[in-house]
Formats: structure tokens, sequence, C-alpha cells
């Protein structure tokens, strides 16, 4: 299944092609010479998700950035912020920060590697009273921009692999929740619907959207 991105096509995401690959595909956009990564350094809001975690919360946005001395290739902080679904919009949010190390480490070795690994799989571990927690998380889909001017038309699927506490789940990622309208956001929730891998469809199927004050 292929994934329209990155165009130097000047055409508007509506007449893009929106496609959300399966778990662990060896697809080409996934391979790390072909993953922007710079490009998905910074914040995200996450606009919809099928994680129970995220019922009872609001305004949640995930923060990456490149770790001190380091590739964002291979691993950067993650730091998550939310408040309570009936908190004061004024209160601070709540904070939660790890670490995503890049479960392909071998297509880093050099800068000619033309790996066909799948290089968009990350090992999760909480900083902190946190550390004892890990979790493995993929992207399955993107549009991550090479015109800044049309950075408000970024977006990431991510699916979660199940763990001890939660079940197998997505995200998807938004960078301005102002701007990327909800259409949008329900074509991402349809093609995940979709999606050839049946796991994948049946996680899709419990999508709610996080509201933002």
């Amino acid at each position: 299944m292929s994934l329209t991105m990155q165009s130097s096509n000047p055409q508007s995401q509506d007449s893009m092609e929106v496609a959300i690959h399966r778990p662990d595909t060896s697809d080409a956009p996934f391979q790390a010479q072909n993953i922007p990564y710079d490009r998905l350094m910074e914040s995200w809001a996450v606009v919809a998700s099928t994680l129970p975690l995220w019922k009872n919360r609001k305004n949640v946005t995930i923060t990456y950035q490149p770790t001190e001395g380091g590739s964002s290739a291979s691993g950067f902080l993650d730091i998550v912020e939310f408040n309570n679904l009936k908190s004061d919009p004024e209160k601070p949010p709540s904070k939660v920060v790890g670490v995503d190390k890049n479960e392909c480490p071998a297509a880093f070795e050099n800068s000619d590697s033309r790996s066909e690994e799948n290089a968009a799989k990350f090992k999760w571990r909480g900083k902190g009273p946190l550390a004892i927690s890990s979790s493995k998380w993929q992207i399955l889909g993107y549009f991550l921009a090479e015109d800044p001017a049309r950075k408000d038309e970024d977006w990431v699927v991510t699916y979660f692999g199940k763990t001890l506490f939660t079940p197998a789940g997505l995200d998807i990622y938004v960078r301005n929740p102002k701007v990327f309208s909800r259409e949008k956001v329900q074509r991402l929730i349809k093609a995940c619907q979709q999606n050839e891998d049946e796991t994948v469809r049946k996680v899709a199927a419990d999508f709610f959207e996080i509201p933002r004050d």
C-alpha cells in the first residue's frame, strides 16, 4: 500500500492520497534513508486515539526533542503533556517524560546505509520514577511537509503495542489542531479502519476524538 508524502508539488493535502501501512512494514517510506526524522521533532497535538488512558484527558500534546549530542534518527526525548477532562483550563498540564530509541540501529551505522528494515519503530522508556516502564510503538503513516509554509498540514499515525497495563492502540497527531480540519482527521481514522492488517482494523474501531480547550 503506497503513501503519498513529502511532495514538492504545491497541491493541497485534500488532493493527496492518505494511506496507512500495516505494522512492521518494510515499505520504502519507513526505511531510514527516506524518513525525515528532523521534521518529526517539535510538538504534536494528539487529536484522536483508541487508547483508554486518554478518555478522561484533554489537550494531549507530545513533543519530540533530540537528545543532547544525539541524532533524532536514533533516539529522542518524548514529552507528553495533558490535562484532566474536567480540570481548569488555567491549570498547568501533567507531564510524562521518556526516551524513544530506534529499534533499527543498524540503519544508522553509516550515512550510506540503504537498509530495507523498518526504521520507524521505537522503544519508549520512562525517566525518573517511570524508568521501569517501557512500551513499543511505530509509525504507520505520515505527512511531513518539506515546505515550512505547509507545516500545518503535517500528520502522523502511530501504533502502540500491547503492554501489561494497556491494550494495543492507535494515535493520530497533527501539528496544528486549529488549522487541521476535523474532516481530515476523519479521513485518517477511516484509512486506519480500512487497513490491510486485521489487528489495526479492529483497534481502529475504537477511535475517539480528544478535546482541546
